[in-house]
């Protein structure tokens, strides 16, 4: 079929390129314009075999049986293909859950889903007083300002003030007295965990990954048949939303089991989740199978995805050349499919990075043991360079730890 992948930021080149390997007749467009490009984002996704990179989002939509928008603020996008009459899968309107924390925290509420203490309010004369009067909080902002703070991590107000409050009000400039914020308690819990799925109308697919992150840094998931209930009784409760929204679209609740044994529902994310996507995209055999029949309404009920394996690691490369310039990221070609590549070119067989890039590459390992998956994983990085590469591999370990607490929960990893 003829599949366009339409998205925002770049970040979902490898999906283009799995349905290009698949045999389907590929477009991909990832936003660039400005008032004056630089040349350097209409470069994302080009020179990838099987892959048509197109500048004008019109011959996108135009090209594709199928729109897939698997990133979020892809509201727009999905909109316009349904205007063409074209198929589609993407989170759509569902976004706000994850977009609007303040919107997401309440529909929790009014759904009796247990939500952690949080305090909100508008501009940055009530976020000051909030953190000079609270210790250990984590700030979050609107999706819309994403970009600019994701979350912190408040210890005190002493602490904030040294090190990020003046760059944040440098930031923010004329917005600072409109801008909504969220600040959540920390939850004492066991372990945070999110059951990574894809989900059609309201109902996610199995088997399914369940997994544990180290933010930014790493991620570590096995296969599950089904969904353990102390983790169910959320998704289930969201059904009802994702259906009235159209949904479908990769799905990763993320929150954090209690000690009473409660799961606490922090991040509803309704998109490609970094990193945990770039295990989905290579630990299921039918991926693309499934999404074309999600988005063409023929999922027969009952439909399997199917994994190849039973863990997945991700680990993140970082390097700071980013900061300044095209990045080269080289490495054996036997382990391209271990190297899932963000932002980035291919040019004959060298791969190129886009300056200001989060990362410079995923290495992803599979195995039917987790020993298995880390092999993958060190047998890539042996010959994987970058300049000024940078990772943790300390990081599994810590999440091999947690998932050891797992069995207290009724979730055996």
């Amino acid at each position: 079929m003829k599949i366009s992948v339409i998205e925002p930021g770049g970040l979902n080149i490898e999906l283009a390129i799995l349905f290009a390997s698949k045999g389907h007749d590929v477009g991909y467009y990832s936003e660039f314009r400005e008032a004056f490009p630089a040349g350097i984002r209409e470069k994302m996704g080009t020179g990838f075999p099987g892959v048509t990179r197109f500048i004008m989002i019109s011959e996108a939509l135009e090209h594709g049986d199928i729109i897939i928008c698997p990133d979020t603020y892809s509201q727009d996008y999905l909109a316009l293909a349904r205007k063409y009459s074209k198929p589609t899968w993407g989170a759509g309107h569902a976004e706000r859950l994850e977009q609007d924390r303040l919107f997401g925290k309440q529909m929790f509420k009014s759904l009796g889903l247990p939500v952690g203490k949080y305090y909100h309010g508008t501009g940055v004369d009530e976020l000051e007083y909030c953190l000079k009067h609270n210790k250990d909080l984590y700030i979050k902002f609107p999706g819309a300002f994403r970009g600019t703070m994701e979350t912190k991590h408040h210890y005190d107000w002493q602490k904030t003030k040294r090190e990020w409050w003046g760059q944040l009000l440098s930031d923010l400039g004329p917005e600072m007295d409109k801008i909504n914020w969220l600040a959540e308690e920390p939850v004492d819990n066991v372990m945070e965990v999110a059951v990574d799925q894809m989900n059609i109308l309201g109902i996610g697919s199995l088997p399914t990954l369940i997994g544990i992150e180290a933010k930014d840094v790493a991620y570590l998931g096995k296969i599950f048949n089904t969904v353990p209930p102390i983790l169910q009784y959320t998704t289930d409760a969201l059904t009802p939303f994702l259906r009235s929204c159209q949904a479908k679209t990769f799905f990763s609740p993320e929150g954090f089991i209690t000690k009473d044994k409660k799961f606490i529902l922090s991040d509803p994310c309704l998109r490609t989740g970094h990193p945990v996507s770039s295990v989905q995209l290579k630990i299921y055999g039918n991926l693309c199978e499934y999404m074309c029949r999600a988005a063409l309404n023929n999922l027969p009920e009952g439909f399997l995805i199917k994994p190849t394996h039973t863990y997945g690691i991700a680990l993140e490369i970082e390097s700071e050349a980013l900061d300044d310039s095209w990045l080269e990221v080289q490495f054996d070609p036997k382990r391209r499919k271990n190297v899932h590549l963000q932002c980035a070119r291919q040019d004959g067989d060298a791969y190129f990075v886009i300056p200001k890039a989060f990362l410079a590459a995923t290495i992803v390992g599979l195995g039917n043991t987790i020993e298995a998956a880390e092999k993958e994983v060190h047998d890539t990085l042996k010959d994987f360079s970058c300049e000024g590469i940078h990772y943790d591999l300390d990081a599994l370990n810590g999440i091999k730890e947690q998932m050891k607490l797992g069995k207290t929960v009724g979730i055996n990893f």
